[in-house]
C-alpha cells in the first residue's frame, strides 16, 4: 500500500507538570506525506512539514518497552465503517545514563472519515487526531504537550508484497 497526502500539525509549548496544555494559539504547520509499506512488517513514513523532511520507518526495537496498551474503536452502526479510534500506552524507554528510564504515555483520539474507494477496498481518505503526550521519570522533568493533525489522502494505491 502507498498513500500520499496533505497534513495540518498544530502543537503546545511543553508545560511542566500537570498544568493545562489546551491552548487557543498553537503554532499550524501545513505539509505533506507519503506512507507506503515496505514489507509485510515494515512501514515507512515521510514527511515534510514546512520545508523540514522527516523519514520514520515503524519497526519494533530494543530500546522500549510497552507497559500498557489499549486501544478502541468505534464503528458507524450505519455503514459499519470505523468512525473513532482510542489509542493510550504507556512506554518505558532506555536512555543512556545509568540514572534510570524515561516514561512516556500517550493519548491518542482519532476522528475519521471521508471514506472512498481504492481497488474494491474502502479507505478512510480524512480525518482529524487529537495527541496528548507526558514524559516522566528519572533525571526527566515531568512535561506535557497537546498536538493536533488534520490529514487529508489524495492518492492512494494498494499493491501485494511478495
Amino acid at each position: 500500500m502507498c498513500v500520499i497526502g496533505q497534513v495540518k500539525i498544530s502543537a503546545s509549548e511543553f508545560h511542566q507538570g500537570d498544568e493545562n496544555v489546551k491552548s487557543k494559539n498553537l503554532n499550524e504547520e501545513a505539509g505533506g506525506f507519503v506512507l507506503w509499506q515496505k514489507n509485510p512488517d515494515q512501514w515507512c513514513l515521510e514527511l515534510i512539514i514546512n520545508g523540514s523532511k522527516a523519514t520514520l520507518e515503524a519497526q519494533g526495537g530494543p530500546k522500549y518497552e510497552i507497559i500498557h496498551h489499549t486501544v478502541w474503536g468505534y464503528f458507524s452502526q450505519r455503514s459499519g465503517l470505523l468512525v473513532k479510534l482510542e489509542d493510550s500506552r504507556l512506554l518505558s524507554v532506555k536512555t543512556c545514563k545509568e540514572d534510570g528510564d524515561v516514561f512516556w504515555e500517550t493519548s491518542t483520539e482519532s476522528v475519521i472519515n471521508d471514506y472512498k474507494y481504492v481497488d474494491g477496498v474502502n479507505i478512510a481518505h480524512g480525518g482529524k487526531t487529537f495527541f496528548t503526550v507526558f514524559r516522566y521519570g528519572e533525571e526527566s522533568a515531568n512535561h506535557k504537550r497537546e498536538l493536533q493533525e488534520t490529514w487529508k489522502i489524495e492518492e492512494a494505491h494498494l499493491f501485494t508484497l511478495k
